[in-house]
Parts: structure tokens; sequence; C-alpha cells
């Protein structure tokens, strides 16, 4: 059975990495220059984001739940026959897809929590076939994006995401899906990445939410394991980074971390 397959963008592209300045303002100039037209061209051949509005939003989320409640019809009548229900998935994923432009609306936030839309989402972290329960890690990973929830205005939206990213359980099914993320592959090399990612999102926009998120879930325990992993990567290094973000300023984690052996794992 041929799952449907996504194009997987560079690992880290999208955190914020230091750049070399030029070593010169010599250097700098001509390299502007040459580069100017091929921006132009870029920007000119570059398809526009789209924007959703209220409605737009509204019918996405119905789209999602029909083809949601369509998968599961056809995953119970036909689970042994899985290209009864393949293009169910294809579909399936083709809406969550579409819901990437709410992470461009963080004022609908608040509306897409009521209506539903972070709980559907989050259920598909469980979902079966695991390209799914990738594009929904990659749509949270965009929806809790802090940069897009820094004006004061976006604050209530902020609030009703990590609520209802909590009380639906997110974290707990984040960490439950690490376990079978395979990193051999593409695919799960970038779904680990955008699920811690998700955790360090989270710790910006509230960051008491991480000591839940260790109460509820074995985070610190696969996050140990990862780090004795060899060999060292961007992965791992990430794991470390959001190892530590967990113990900033926090007792209760840090002595989760000793508690499971962190100390004398690392050293």
């Amino acid at each position: 059975f041929d799952k449907p397959k996504f194009h997987v963008p560079e690992i880290g592209a999208k955190r914020p990495r230091e750049e070399s300045p030029p070593s010169s303002e010599d250097e700098k100039g001509p390299e502007i220059e040459d580069e100017k037209p091929d921006i132009d061209r870029l920007l000119e051949e570059a398809e526009p984001v789209e924007v959703m509005d209220l409605q737009q939003m509204r019918r996405a989320v119905m789209g999602l739940e029909r083809k949601i409640h369509r998968n599961q019809e056809l995953r119970v009548k036909h689970g042994d026959d899985p290209s009864k229900f393949m293009e169910s998935e294809i579909e399936l994923f083709e809406e969550i897809n579409k819901l990437q432009a709410v992470a461009t609306a963080p004022e609908l936030y608040v509306e897409f929590v009521k209506i539903n839309g972070v709980a559907r989402v989050v259920e598909l972290l469980d979902h079966e076939n695991v390209d799914i329960a990738l594009a929904a890690v990659d749509l949270i990973h965009e929806l809790t994006d802090p940069e897009a929830l820094t004006e004061a205005e976006e604050e209530d939206g902020a609030k009703a995401l990590v609520d209802a990213l909590v009380d639906n359980a997110a974290m707990e099914l984040l960490v439950k899906n690490l376990g079978r993320l395979d990193e051999g592959n593409p695919d799960g090399q970038q779904g680990v990445y955008n699920t811690l990612a998700i955790f360090e999102n989270l710790s910006e926009l509230r960051p008491q939410v991480l000591e839940v998120a260790c109460e509820r879930t074995e985070l610190v325990a696969w996050l140990l394991r990862r780090l004795l992993a060899r060999p060292l990567d961007q992965n791992k290094v990430y794991c470390s980074e959001v190892l530590s973000i967990l113990c900033q300023n926090s007792p209760a984690n840090q002595l989760r971390v000793g508690q499971n052996g962190g100390m004398d794992g690392l050293l």
C-alpha cells in the first residue's frame, strides 16, 4: 500500500540561524547587486500566499470532518484491503494541508477552537497512517509559531490555541507519535524535528505548559534515550536544547530529569 507522500522541507529550515557577516562592505555591495535580478524574478514567480477568511476556515474544517468520517468508514469496512481506502487518505491529507492557511490568520484562532478545528487536527496525531499524523504535526507546528502570535490583539487566539491543545491531549499524542517515527527516512526526521519545535513553541507561548507535558507524558525519558543514540545529528542537538528549555525555571522538571537518570546518562 503506497501511502500518500509529501514534500519534506529541509530539517530546521524555519529555525533562526546566526549567519556570518560579510568580511567587508566592499564584498557585501557587489553580492547584493548580482543577486537582485534573481530575487526579483523569484518574487515574480512565487505563488501568492493564501489568506483565509472566517467563512473559508469554517468550510475547511467541515471538509476535514467529512474526510475524517469517510476515511474511518472505509477503514472499518475494508481494513484488510488498503487499496479501498487509499484514495480517502490522500483526500484527508489534502484537507489537512488546506488548513495551513489558518496559521497566516491568527485572528481566527479563537473561532478555529470553537468549531473544533484544533480537536479534529489533534485526533489525527493518532491516525494509523503515519503520513497523516505527520501532516497534523506539521500543521500544529505552523499554528504554534510564536512569530505569528506576538501582537497584543493575538493574545486571545494564542491562549485559546494552547488551552485547546492541552485539553485535547495534544502533548500526550505528540510524544506517543514520536515512538513510531523512523528517523532513518526524511519524513521521520522532519516529524521528530517538528514535534520538538512544537514543544519549543509552547515554551514561548506559555512556559507553564511544559511542566504539564512532563507530568503527563514520557517526554523526558524519550529525550534522554534519544540523546544517548548515535551519531550526533541535528535532531540530537535539538533534543538537548529542548531538555534545557524544560528544566529552565522548573524545579519539578529538573527533578524528573534526575529521576530518569538524566545526569548519569549524560555524563
